[in-house]
């Protein structure tokens, strides 16, 4: 199945709470997220674009002076970890788009629970619910 094609299995009763029950509902609700996580997939994957298009062209605009190479890797740098966090962001979009597809968005991937609705709302490509995350976070 393509990436990003919708799902056409059965949705599973194991979605986050505030998905609708009847299947016609579940496969609306799912259809929106997908909307969505595409629409934000779309707009990384410019902007992912956007930075490499100017990373190839900046390159020409510093000279040989030592401040203007400081300044050239300074630039690299913070280009480099923008990309880094784009590149991120894109692959936890496309994993979210194989959880629609495979019937398993929302499902938390450490205790298996719902992911809260609002963290959906807020980050529709979570993977962890907020008690996981917290415990996670306690660990560090």
């Amino acid at each position: 199945m393509p990436l990003f094609a919708f799902a056409t299995t059965p949705m599973t009763s194991e979605l986050p709470k505030h998905v609708p029950t009847s299947k016609a509902a579940k496969t609306s609700f799912l259809q929106q997220v997908r909307q969505r996580l595409m629409k934000e997939y779309d707009a990384v994957t410019k902007r992912l674009s956007t930075l490499m298009d100017k990373g190839k062209s900046m390159w020409e605009e510093y000279g040989n002076k030592d401040e203007e190479n400081a300044a050239e890797v300074s630039e690299f740098q913070d280009t480099l970890s923008m990309e880094k966090n784009l590149e991120k962001s894109k692959a936890d979009l496309e994993a979210a788009l194989q959880q629609v597809d495979a019937g398993t968005y929302g499902k938390c991937h450490t205790c298996g629970k719902a992911i809260e609705s609002e963290r959906l709302k807020l980050a529709p490509a979570a993977t962890l619910c907020t008690s996981c995350v917290l415990k996670a976070r306690e660990q560090k």
